[in-house]
């Protein structure tokens, strides 16, 4: 899936894929056991929804990225202004930080969501809730 990709996006990626598994080591940004296959659970499956994405520059929510999934991986592709919504502390520092890494640009915002006013193009979230639930959460 990820023959296609640039250069430079792999780049970004492969950086975005070592300081996760460093930063995973002490704050547990992913999943016990996910470590291993990360490129296929995570980055894969987070990158194919890029080819759903319209072509046009879009502004994206992604509600509850966690260490930035799927919001990050389509950030890396430069083609969208990414919103990446998440509460936890540790986990908006690694996005700040992998951001700056990768010059990735990229908005990590860390508050409730209903304190957003702002309207978005696109909503995307990963195993955050199900879809009753996000659409209640999102709705405004």
């Amino acid at each position: 899936m990820l023959e296609n990709v640039s250069r430079e996006t792999r780049e970004k990626l492969d950086i975005f894929v070592a300081s996760l598994l460093k930063w995973n080591k002490i704050h547990n940004l992913i999943a016990e056991g996910t470590e291993p296959d990360v490129i296929q659970r995570h980055i894969v499956d987070s990158y194919q929804l890029i080819e759903l994405l319209p072509e046009k520059p879009t502004t994206i929510l992604d509600f509850g990225t966690g260490a930035g999934f799927p919001g990050f991986v389509i950030a890396c592709d430069g083609k969208h202004h990414m919103v990446l919504c998440e509460k936890s502390a540790k986990r908006t520092a690694f996005l700040r930080y992998v951001s700056r890494e990768t010059k990735v640009s990229c908005e990590v915002f860390d508050k409730n969501l209903e304190e957003d006013t702002r309207t978005y193009d696109v909503l995307v979230s990963r195993a955050v809730s199900n879809l009753t639930r996000l659409w209640d959460l999102c709705e405004h």
